[in-house]
């Protein structure tokens, strides 16, 4: 009688079941596995793991037989791999089983030939088969030839309109094996399959490997080094022995394409493609490159801005979705942005605010020469990328000249300079010829001689020589005050529509449209378009564009004309340039200036009712108060 933990499970209790084992065995033929009640130590020795083992090796029955696990199987119901079939394995069972598998891989039916491949492991792995045996079934199935064929790695990953039987045999082993890889058996079925071990190791897990031996102990480790070097660890990189041919590459690559090719989206993402293409080939910083890029943005902004926006959309560079970030002083400043704002906070790029942030961090430092005067281009790209959301103005504020302690100090100065103005434009109340007078001369001092005024004059003291060298050099030491660059970006985030980060310098600063008194018209600029459509329908003169129509004048040539009348000719057509600040029509030159961003007002609400106007009469229209009597 054989023990009760050889008998597999079934899924009913009818003991003449087909696909279960009847409670007692044919003592004829030995069980596979001893006893795992036996008291008795096992007498076969498992094979050492070796890095490189032999793909079928043919140890004897006795060493190679499994040891089912205690306690009874997992109750299962075998559709190929029945009772019946192993009694017959010999003679027609193993047979018939691989005319079954072959039949199902030649109609590319995977679910039916996973189940086989299932069945196999389950019976070698249980005790019902020998492993041996069921890896040369698997065998068979495959193919010999192969099973032992090399990895393609040039194809590999890649779709195969044919069935894998290999990788899905290890796809359904390492489902099987998930939990457990102790079990003695399975050393014999993967290598009786005869399948190349380089392909087991390119989609088998780490713990399966070493459990057949396929790698080393410390392959683990080795991985983990490895992950750490490629992944977790910053390259340090020498900018003085990076190839200056790379970034001139860069800049050469950036300029001819945006002047000579439409700014397509294939052109756009060719064009990076070469940019990853020069990091890789002179080993330049990324960051440089972005730097790089930027200062070509600002110099041709105006004309090539289409071209840049969509090269920085089609790069790894634009900031992802996932702006939520768990570090506890960024959380804290994102609950203060939160509580201060009652929005989230802006997405956008960190290393490309900081990046700004330090040209502008420049222009406001004592390291600057007279001479280097905050570019405007600089505040318009700041603004642009503001506006479609590659960069933050939350990352960017906080480099911004002058601080927010500091604006208290502006704000005094600016309406000093106020009250100076509104005193000078009262009738009387400029400053007239006799307060510029100096003070009259004495003249009752006695008149000095000529030689002893030649001589004061021709000869000054040592004294007044250093006075005048001193106060030479602390002149020329001093330098101009820095621009106002929180100013300047409302400006600019104005005139390019963007509402929430200009109203938030607003809100921090609302004094800001007494002493600036070129802001409100940004205001009413914005103002305009909200209330264009139902302004159109009720205006006095629905047709005054007509009125802005050029007049005839006189043509050069009157050859023909009959007397008493002339020959009129249309007047040139205005010319119009492209800039980043508001339009601007009828200047002296014949120039019409209009604002580069054709879609500064995509973000604007419009006013479709007459309620909408109430609204905006009640919120936006606010911050321009009674100063709307200066609009025209």
């Amino acid at each position: 009688m054989s023990p009760p933990s050889t008998t597999p499970a079934k899924d009913v209790s009818d003991q003449s079941q087909a696909n279960g084992v009847p409670p007692t065995t044919d003592h004829q033929k030995p069980p596979p596995s001893p006893s795992p009640s036996s008291s008795q130590p096992q007498t076969h020795i498992n094979p050492s793991p070796a890095p490189t083992p032999m793909p079928a090796p043919a140890p004897q029955a006795q060493a190679s037989a499994p040891q089912p696990p205690p306690g009874p199987p997992p109750p299962y119901d075998y559709e190929y791999v029945t009772q019946n079939a192993i009694d017959e394995w010999a003679t027609t069972g193993k047979k018939h089983l691989v005319e079954r598998g072959i039949q199902v891989k030649d109609a590319q039916d995977a679910a039916a030939l996973a189940s086989i491949y299932q069945e196999l492991i389950r019976s070698a792995l249980y005790g019902r088969l020998s492993p041996e045996e069921a890896g040369a079934a698997v065998r068979d199935i495959i193919g010999e030839e192969v099973a032992a064929e090399d990895v393609d790695m040039q194809n590999e990953g890649q779709a195969q309109a044919l069935l894998d039987t290999r990788s899905l045999f290890l796809d359904t082993l390492s489902i099987l094996t998930d939990s457990d890889t102790s079990n003695s058996a399975l050393r014999p079925l993967v290598f009786s399959t005869g399948i190349n071990s380089a392909l087991m190791r390119l989609q088998l897990d780490t713990q399966l490997l070493q459990s057949l031996g396929l790698v080393r102990e410390t392959f683990t480790r080795m991985g983990i080094r490895k992950q750490t070097n490629l992944l977790y660890r910053q390259s340090n990189y020498n900018l003085l022995r990076e190839e200056s041919e790379g970034y001139s590459k860069l800049l050469t690559e950036l300029f001819t394409t945006s002047n000579n090719e439409p700014p397509s989206s294939e052109v756009v993402e060719d064009t990076f493609e070469r940019v990853k293409a020069m990091i890789g080939a002179f080993d330049m910083d990324v960051g440089r490159v972005l730097d790089v890029t930027l200062d070509v943005f600002a110099a041709v902004l105006v004309k090539q801005y289409r071209f840049f926006v969509k090269l920085l959309r089609a790069s790894s560079w634009w900031p992802k979705e996932d702006a939520f970030r768990t570090v506890d002083a960024e959380e804290k400043e994102m609950r203060k942005w939160i509580e201060e704002t009652g929005t989230l906070p802006p997405k956008g790029s960190r290393v490309a605010a900081q990046l700004l942030g330090f040209k502008l961090r420049f222009y406001s430092s004592r390291a600057r020469a007279k001479s280097d005067v905050l570019p405007d281009n600089l505040i318009y790209l700041a603004a642009l990328l503001i506006k479609v959301g590659f960069i933050s103005l939350r990352d960017l504020y906080p480099h911004l000249w002058r601080p927010d302690d500091s604006m208290d100090a502006l704000k005094e100065e600016k309406l000093k300079e106020k009250a100076d103005r509104e005193r000078a434009a009262r009738p009387g109340g400029g400053i007239n010829a006799l307060m510029m007078a100096g003070a009259l001369s004495d003249d009752t001092l006695p008149i000095p001689r000529i030689r002893e005024s030649e001589t004061r004059s021709a000869t000054p003291g040592k004294d007044q020589e250093t006075d005048k060298s001193t106060g030479a050099k602390t002149e020329e030491d001093e330098l101009p005050e820095p621009s106002d660059q929180k100013v300047m970006l409302l400006k600019s985030l104005l005139a390019i529509g963007a509402l929430p980060e200009s109203l938030f310098i607003l809100s921090k600063f609302p004094w800001l449209m007494d002493v600036y008194p070129e802001l409100p018209e940004f205001i009413h600029r914005i103002l305009h378009h909200c209330l264009g459509k139902v302004y159109s329908s009720l205006r006095p003169l629905p047709s005054v564009e007509v009125l802005k129509e050029q007049k005839q004048i006189l043509n050069h040539d009157q050859s023909g004309v009959p007397k008493g009348q002339i020959r009129l000719a249309q007047a040139p057509p205005r010319r119009v340039l492209r800039w980043a600040q508001l339009d601007k029509e009828d200047t002296n030159d014949g120039t019409d200036y209009r604002f580069y961003w054709d879609d500064w007002a995509d973000n604007v609400p419009i006013c479709q009712t007459v309620d909408d106007v109430f609204a905006l009469c009640s919120s936006f229209l606010n911050l321009s108060g009674h100063k709307i009597g200066q609009d025209p």
